[in-house]
């Protein structure tokens, strides 16, 4: 049979689909090198995970210590497995391991079928939240679930202090003791049974108590990660028209809080400016932000910060940052709004001295030099710190741009940091993808260092009011700061000896 040019030309491009989707195919990654691992890709996907450590995250170069104790227990890890290994097993694993580099940057995220899927784990279909004594339990929408019985004593027949110690076996020690960190893990129920060694199932039974009885309730696991904003520290309610009815000044409610979203734009600072000087004028009260959600680089809110709340209208070194060496670092792979110190003015240079860091101090083997973030104020700013007062709420969900902020703040006479202490991670992150689980891995590949020559990765920053998980939820917050600030300022006289009030921070 003879076939005609079109005839060909159609069998040809028929081939052409047929082996196109036989490449599509093969390209995409099985569910078995997914789900499971044999022996050797279980080895390879440790030795990747200790490599990049070894060659990229900072916190390993500050301690190199933390390495060795990684490396013996990723060593048992490969002696105990089998030829068939869990993937999500190994994600817990290297989630222990990662937690002992005290890094609160970072993490380990398995991706289903190639994609990175956050809702795949069950999880407790309930917010929990500590009072700074007892655990209770919230439906989505802030209701608590059982107002008769208020405090939440057992999941799944284990007491709470039991879920409170296995989520802090993943957490970095500037994170240990954050309850919001803690929360967040038991809400995970799924990977902390596995961890436990509880059976895994869709349902868990709950004890609830109001001091004198107990009841029991079951609740049905979900997957579904997205929560209330009244509920849920880490999203932020954006200011908008929800936002801005719960600023208007009512005369019951001189004191208005903003929770920004994570993206800031012309019409919020216009707002920002107009509720400072309502605010500042008929109450001589300070203006409250929730500024968790903030991740990324604000530079419209950041200059308005500046403008308002900075002493003087010249550059400011924010904070130091050192990248951890590796053999193929190079300088154009550092952000932009890093410089090195050595392009400070002398000025620039005396003011960090007079603060407390040495500028003398230069790179390491293990570090690069010192880079600075600063803040070059533009000409048209006009600072009116003299009037102004801020308040920024912060806890330990407060991390990169959101730490970045609250540590410009502590040069900032008229502005205080409340909540609870910041995470400790400011720096970029390094991502590295396992090569046969597809466990995306993420750590910090640099320290940060406060004007004064502090460390704060890793450590944080402390509030000077603090509130507890229920305090950030309440109606009347503002009214609650404004008490705890009075109590602050009367504590002095209530002892028979004069007593000098510390610094701000």
């Amino acid at each position: 049979m003879t076939l005609s040019y079109k005839g060909t030309i159609s069998i040809f491009a028929l081939l052409i689909c047929v082996s196109s989707a036989q490449l599509i195919y093969l390209s995409l990654p099985s569910s078995s090198s997914i789900t499971t691992l044999n022996h050797r890709q279980y080895r390879q996907d440790i030795d990747a995970f200790i490599d990049a450590i070894k060659q990229h995250s900072a916190f390993a170069a500050m301690e190199p210590e933390r390495v060795t104790a990684i490396t013996e227990a990723s060593h048992a890890l490969l002696q105990s497995a089998t030829n068939s290994n869990d993937a999500a097993r190994l994600e817990l694993q290297l989630l222990q391991l990662l937690s002992q580099l005290n890094d609160p940057g970072a993490s380990a995220q398995r991706p289903i079928n190639g994609v990175y899927d956050t809702n795949r784990q069950l999880q407790l279909p309930i917010e929990i939240r500590f009072d700074g004594q007892y655990w209770h339990a919230f439906y989505q929408d802030g209701a608590m679930l059982e107002p008769d019985f208020p405090y939440l004593t057992h999941i799944d027949g284990l007491p709470m202090i039991r879920w409170v110690e296995a989520s802090q076996g993943y957490l970095a020690d500037s994170i240990k003791l954050s309850t919001q960190a803690q929360s967040t893990w038991i809400r995970q129920i799924a990977r902390l049974r596995l961890d436990i060694g509880l059976s895994d199932r869709d349902e868990t039974l709950i004890t609830l108590s109001n001091g004198e009885a107990n009841l029991q309730y079951p609740l049905k696991l979900t997957r579904n990660q997205r929560h209330a904003a009244k509920v849920t520290p880490l999203e932020a309610n954006a200011l908008e028209a929800n936002s801005l009815e719960a600023n208007s000044l009512e005369a019951s409610k001189p004191q208005g809080v903003v929770r920004l979203s994570t993206n800031i734009d012309l019409t919020t600072i216009t707002e920002l400016s107009k509720q400072l000087a309502q605010l500042s004028t008929e109450h001589g009260s300070p203006l409250i932000i929730d500024i968790r959600a903030i991740k990324q680089p604000q530079p419209l809110l950041m200059a308005w910060l500046f403008s308002q709340f900075s002493q003087q209208n010249k550059p400011q070194s924010i904070g130091l940052l050192q990248y951890k060496r590796f053999a193929t670092s190079r300088a154009d792979q550092l952000p932009r709004h890093y410089i090195p110190m050595s392009k400070l003015s002398f000025f620039e240079q005396a003011a960090l001295n007079n603060q407390g860091f040495d500028t003398r101090k230069g790179p390491t083997s293990a570090f690069s030099d010192y880079l600075v973030r600063r803040y070059n104020p533009r000409v048209d700013d006009k600072s009116q710190q003299q009037t102004h007062r801020l308040s920024l709420l912060v806890d330990s969900s407060c991390e990169l741009e959101c730490e970045w902020i609250a540590l410009a703040s502590l040069q900032w006479p008229s502005v205080e940091l409340i909540g609870e202490t910041t995470r400790g991670s400011l720096s970029p992150r390094y991502h590295v993808t396992l090569p046969n689980s597809g466990i995306e891995v993420q750590f910090s590949k640099a320290v940060v260092y406060a004007p004064s020559g502090q460390l704060i990765s890793g450590i944080g920053l402390g509030p000077a009011i603090q509130l507890n998980q229920l305090d950030f939820e309440d109606n009347n917050i503002a009214e609650l700061i404004a008490a705890k600030r009075l109590d602050r300022s009367l504590a002095p006289l209530k002892g028979t000896v004069a007593i000098v009030s510390p610094a701000k921070r």
